[in-house]
């Protein structure tokens, strides 16, 4: 699995939450692994492989109390998704899009990253399965 972040438009800078890449690299890994239906190595003849591209992350307000302050938020994360044989032909390609959301007065920002990125995971290991 190779998972890296898209370049911006102008700039070659790109950056998201600290670590995000190797999070949900690891939570697709322990999807996979739970799972069981494809076996994840690192290079093997004949092996699929994955390629995912963090296109984007957003936080966007969902809720607001009466003085117009924000009661509640949504992460937003998008992911290129991308599987291809051992002959490197594309064999299915497309966006996901995880999300999660948080009230500012309850769980922290930093564990509803946690339920982004692995709902992001199940979402990627569906589409992944759902091909066979």
């Amino acid at each position: 699995m190779d998972i890296t972040s898209q370049e911006r438009k102008y700039s070659s800078y790109r950056s998201f939450p600290i670590l995000l890449e190797k999070k949900l690299t690891n939570a697709l890994v322990n999807k996979f692994n739970i799972d069981g239906q494809l076996k994840t190595v690192s290079q093997e003849e004949g092996a699929l492989k994955l390629s995912c591209s963090i296109k984007d992350y957003e936080k966007e307000a969902l809720r607001y109390d009466d003085s117009e302050q924000v009661k509640e938020q949504r992460l937003w994360l998008r992911v290129g998704v991308k599987l291809t044989d051992s002959m490197g032909k594309v064999v299915k390609e497309e966006d996901i899009v995880g999300e999660a959301s948080f009230f500012l007065s309850g769980k922290s920002e930093t564990t509803a990253q946690e339920e982004l990125i692995n709902d992001t995971a199940r979402r990627i290991l569906e589409a992944v399965i759902e091909k066979w």
